[in-house]
């Protein structure tokens, strides 16, 4: 279970963060690091970020002190944080040291404590959906990282158990603390993105683990079966190894109920999601999974997977599916389309979801975790 925020503030701590994360577009793990960040500023802890090197500070962490190297790329990262990071770290007077993502510098002094978050284990579970360079580095540098920890962070109980299952080791020192979702802003920016028929809504990096050739499948089936004439918008960067989604596409004949927006701005989302039907996310897998989050903020239902961490973060406002059976995906598909009182009753508890999921929260909670190592 998710622990609870202290009854009583901590008192504000020095707080070194690594922000590697945040170097990249900002995918869930990045929009992570920022908002947990700036929750944490917001409380009045002082945090120290530490950047591989120099880009723009995003909105909200100007307040912090940033320490910027001159190391670019994968590579000069890891680099980085071997040398460089951990040298500054000794010297910036830290009461903890947070590894926001997966991640914890060789080197940081002994006697200064260190928090590790985890938001997946997708490399154990399923490293066929990776790619390999990603692959070796959480295989070389998480199990490390795990053992360095002083407290481990799991962003959803699902996490947390396949922490304890395949490192046992990790299990006593490692709890669940959910992130935070944020409103997307509103405004103008969508048009010309939006189908000029009611659609469903796809929204992530389009790479194996989010599953979408077996959402295809299952749309063939509804076009074959069904005589299907919505929309699916698709939403997101491509990751690896999808360059053929556009073939396959063409393949199963659903150019006229597949269409692209690539990657969009947070204002240009919130439009999409405001037009859509429900959020159709059928992953093989996720750590913790933000898309259903702002879907429910934007009062959709969601199609989802019924493993990993998809259930626990859906509730009750998702229709769950099997991601290997796109008959089952097919299924709750149509259902999902065509069923109005259902998909109104699934909506109808988004909001009460949502309110599971503060960044105050989490950040109450994770300063939590902090002043206990400094204690």
């Amino acid at each position: 279970m998710a622990i609870k925020g202290q009854s009583s503030s901590p008192a504000p701590l020095r707080i070194g963060v690594d922000a590697r994360t945040l170097v990249v577009r900002k995918t869930g793990i990045g929009r992570y690091v920022h908002e947990a960040g700036k929750a944490l500023i917001a409380a009045g802890h002082d945090l120290v970020f530490y950047w591989p090197e120099r880009v723009p500070v995003p909105d909200g962490l100007e307040a912090a002190a940033h320490r910027h190297g001159a190391f670019p790329g994968s590579l000069g990262r890891i680099l980085w944080s071997m040398s460089a990071l951990p040298r500054q770290a000794a010297c910036d007077g830290l009461d903890v040291f947070w590894g926001p993502a997966h991640r914890l510098p060789v080197g940081l002094p002994d006697a200064l404590p260190a928090v590790l978050t985890v938001h997946d284990l997708v490399w154990a579970v399923h490293p066929q959906t990776m790619r390999r360079r990603g692959l070796l580095a959480e295989r070389l540098l998480m199990p490390p990282a795990l053992r360095r920890a002083d407290r481990i962070v799991a962003v959803s109980d699902a996490t947390k158990n396949e922490i304890a299952g395949r490192f046992p080791q990790a299990a006593q020192k490692t709890i669940t603390i959910h992130p935070g979702t944020t409103a997307l802003p509103t405004g103008a920016g969508s048009a010309g993105k939006v189908p000029d028929r009611p659609y469903a809504l796809f929204v992530g990096t389009i790479e194996p683990r989010k599953n979408l050739a077996g959402l295809l499948r299952a749309l063939a089936l509804l076009r074959r079966d069904k005589n299907f004439d919505g929309r699916l918008l698709i939403v997101g960067g491509t990751g690896w190894r999808q360059g053929h989604i556009g073939e396959e596409v063409e393949r199963l004949k659903l150019d006229a109920t597949v269409s692209f927006a690539g990657y969009v701005s947070d204002e240009e989302l919130a439009g999409l999601y405001a037009g859509a039907r429900f959020l159709a996310m059928p992953s093989l897998y996720e750590g913790f999974g933000f898309p259903i989050i702002e879907a429910n903020r934007c009062g959709l239902a969601v199609l989802t997977s019924n493993v990993s961490s998809m259930p626990e973060v859906a509730g009750a406002t998702a229709h769950l599916v099997d991601p290997l059976d796109e008959r089952s995906i097919a299924d709750g598909f149509w259902r999902l389309w065509t069923d109005d009182a259902y998909r109104a009753r699934l909506a109808a508890v988004a909001p009460a979801n949502v309110e599971r999921f503060r960044w105050t929260d989490s950040a109450a909670q994770l300063a939590g975790v902090f002043s206990a190592l400094k204690a």
